[in-house]
Parts: structure tokens; sequence; C-alpha cells
């Protein structure tokens, strides 16, 4: 029973400390993810990332990150981003992501991000960033998670 109260307590302090340190990397501005709850992503299922407030930030930086399980059967992945800032006109990019060059985190991977331009001209204040699968295939396997990083 002590050692099942010290591992909870370990591990309280372990996340903790993990949090404290992502949280002061002044670089991100924005940083999430969506778990695929289905092991397979759909091809007309759409990820949508609402982001509320952003500083008021020069350049910003958008990278996409995807996380595969083993069973993920290709090579490369094909998706299309969509970016729209304050409400305005749509930027669409088509990203091409390595899958081969992955780092492997507890049988899931981490693939490399892959950066897109950010359009913004003028102070933006809001945004929407919808990403999808640009594939033939009906759904796509061994996907685990889809992520964006907004950083400066």
């Amino acid at each position: 029973m002590l050692n099942k109260v010290l591992h909870i307590i370990y591990n309280t302090i372990t996340v903790g400390a993990t949090l404290l340190l992502f949280s002061c990397m002044d670089n991100t501005i924005y940083h999430s993810n969506h778990i695929i709850k289905e092991r397979e992503w759909k091809k007309y299922d759409t990820i949508t990332f609402v982001i509320d407030t952003l500083p008021n930030v020069k350049n910003p930086k958008l990278k996409v990150e995807i996380r595969t399980r083993n069973n993920y059967p290709y090579k490369n992945l094909c998706l299309i981003v969509e970016q729209q800032w304050d409400k305005k006109q749509v930027i669409r990019n088509k990203v091409y992501l390595d899958i081969s060059k992955t780092t492997n985190i507890s049988s899931v991977f981490l693939t490399p991000s892959s950066s897109i331009p950010i359009n913004i001209i003028g102070t933006i204040n809001k945004g929407r960033i919808n990403i999808y699968p640009y594939m033939k295939r009906e759904s796509l396997p061994g996907i685990n998670d889809v992520g964006i990083l907004l950083t400066r």
C-alpha cells in the first residue's frame, strides 16, 4: 500500500515538473493535439483547431505533428491544412510528411513536423485551422493523433 502511494506521489511530481518545464518555453504560442479515436482517420473527417486568442507576434510558424502506430501501412502522408485568420480568406496548403523518419515513443511514433507558411498581414486575434487527409482510400489506419504547434 505504501509503495502505491509513493508511486502516485512520484508520478504526480514527475508530471508536474514536466508540465512546468514545457510551460516555461516562451516560443510556443499554441499547441494542441486531437486523438483519432477509432484508430482510423476517415477520408472526410476534418480535425479543427480553434484558436481563441493570439499574442501580437510577427511571422509566427505553424507546424503539423502526426503520431502513428506501428500498423500505419505507408512511408508518407499527405494532408490538406486550411488556415483562416480573423474570418478572412481561407489559405489552403498541401503538406507532405515523411513517416519513415519517425521517433519511437512507447509504440507510438512521432513524425518529424512540417513547417507551413502563415500568411498573416497585420494583427490577428483568432483563427481556425482545419486538417484532413488527402488520399484515395476511404480510411487511413494507424494514425494515433494529429496536432499543431504555433511558435514565435
